[in-house]
């Protein structure tokens, strides 16, 4: 919850508190940028951006002035001071104080969260090419016919799932392009990751399942993800560009439901159908029965740098700023909300990226090096250490550790998403 404290009247002051010291509550910590500060309540999970005119006053409050020294040394007088310090106070981020000073706390004392190298998730990327094709999709799938690089690689998968195993990867998605069009490929796999121990989701556009197919993940424990974009076939085949593509999805949506099959939906927001988004995920909740139903911006990259303007932000990312637990903000102090430790993904041609959607760094080739050469490498350790402290301009942001970053809509490992509209270097 984003939040503005701005000047206080008269009203909220009282001046018998000219004379005492003012600090922060249990998990209250102060976090600055170029230009502004935020307080972040990780008891509660609020966060609430400081008037640029009282960034002075919480500076010398917190350590230890008292109201009566703080007006010596800013532009604002006892009663707007005090009644500053008193709305946070009343907010519960901090209270009243006399004695000895309180030393002030830093969030950067925080203990890290256990160091997490080891492999967890694994993307396999079947294919490039897929029976739809999506206006904003980021990779640049489309029909052409297989190619011998994926014929090799998908005979080659039944000893990466193996390597994968022997690292303690606990958990795959096989995805594409379209994964059912590697079926054959697919429904082999399957099982040799159950073997194993190893948890598999599909990611699919569904409009090539079949009830031979929902037997098989019901028999083998497979979760599946799907894309829907709008409550209705004109609006939804029009940005997948295959007519009846709606009514496959739909109709194989309600079969994984009546067969009880995990099932989540992502709704892709771009600005042909954002005005549709409440209705879809109205759509998807109460007529397909799906719990698991979350939206999210189209990326930067393929086909969705064509239909991702810098200008559009879809409305829900535009109003809303996340709660931030403890355990996120420690994490994403220490390290990236996404990217750190555990995943990777493989492509069809071998190439081992971070994840599928962040194509421009590639980390190595499995069909020219051990998979376990490359999870050692210096390049995925930079990778899963990245934090927001390293990331052009966010690193100046007070909304660093609060905000959730994809680098995939970044132009590189380092630069600041294009997606995101805020300066902290603007007064």
């Amino acid at each position: 919850m984003l939040k503005k404290l701005k000047r206080w009247s008269e009203t909220f002051c009282s001046v018998n508190h000219f004379d005492k010291k003012f600090s922060f509550n249990e998990d209250v910590y102060l976090v600055k940028g170029a230009k502004h500060s935020a307080i972040y309540n990780l008891a509660k999970g609020n966060v609430y951006s400081v008037d640029y005119a009282f960034q002075n006053v919480l500076d010398l409050a917190l350590i230890g002035q008292t109201p009566k020294e703080i007006i010596t040394q800013t532009d604002n007088n006892l009663y707007e001071t005090i009644g500053f310090l008193n709305k946070l106070a009343e907010r519960e981020l901090g209270g009243w104080y006399e004695g000895p000073t309180h030393p002030p706390k830093s969030y950067k004392d925080l203990p890290p969260p256990p160091c997490d190298w080891e492999l967890r998730l694994a993307w396999l990327v079947l294919t490039d090419r897929c029976n739809l094709h999506c206006i904003h999709y980021y990779r640049d799938s489309g029909p052409p016919r297989l190619s011998e690089k994926e014929i090799v690689l998908s005979q080659g998968f039944r000893h990466l799932i193996s390597q994968l195993a022997e690292l303690g990867c606990s958990a795959v998605q096989f995805t594409g392009g379209e994964a059912l069009l590697m079926e054959d490929q697919l429904l082999d796999l399957i099982p040799a990751c159950e073997e194993k121990g190893i948890r598999v989701e599909v990611f699919t556009n569904l409009t090539l399942f079949t009830s031979r197919i929902a037997k098989f993940f019901k028999q083998h424990n497979v979760r599946v993800a799907t894309s829907l974009y709008a409550p209705d076939d004109k609006l939804h085949d029009s940005i997948t560009t295959v007519k009846g593509s709606f009514a496959r999805t739909v109709g194989s949506i309600r079969e994984l439901v009546s067969e009880d099959i995990p099932l989540r939906i992502g709704v892709i927001v771009i600005p042909q159908n954002e005005n549709s988004l409440n209705e879809t995920i109205r759509f998807a909740k109460e007529e397909l029965c799906v719990d698991r139903v979350r939206a999210g911006g189209v990326l930067r990259a393929g086909r969705g740098c064509a239909v991702a303007s810098e200008e559009f932000i879809p409305s829900d990312e535009k109003l809303s700023f996340p709660k931030t637990s403890k355990e996120d903000f420690v994490a994403k102090l220490h390290g990236h909300n996404c990217l750190r430790g555990g995943k990777i993904a493989i492509t069809p041609t071998g190439d081992v990226l971070p994840c599928p959607c962040v194509q421009y760094v590639v980390l190595g080739n499995v069909k020219r090096q051990i998979l376990s050469d490359i999870i050692v490498s210096d390049g995925l350790k930079q990778v899963w250490g990245l934090t927001k402290d390293k990331i052009e301009t966010c690193k100046d942001c007070e909304y660093r550790y609060g905000c959730f970053d994809c680098r995939a809509r970044a132009e590189s490992l380092t630069d600041k998403p294009t997606d995101c509209w805020y300066n902290p270097h603007k007064p």
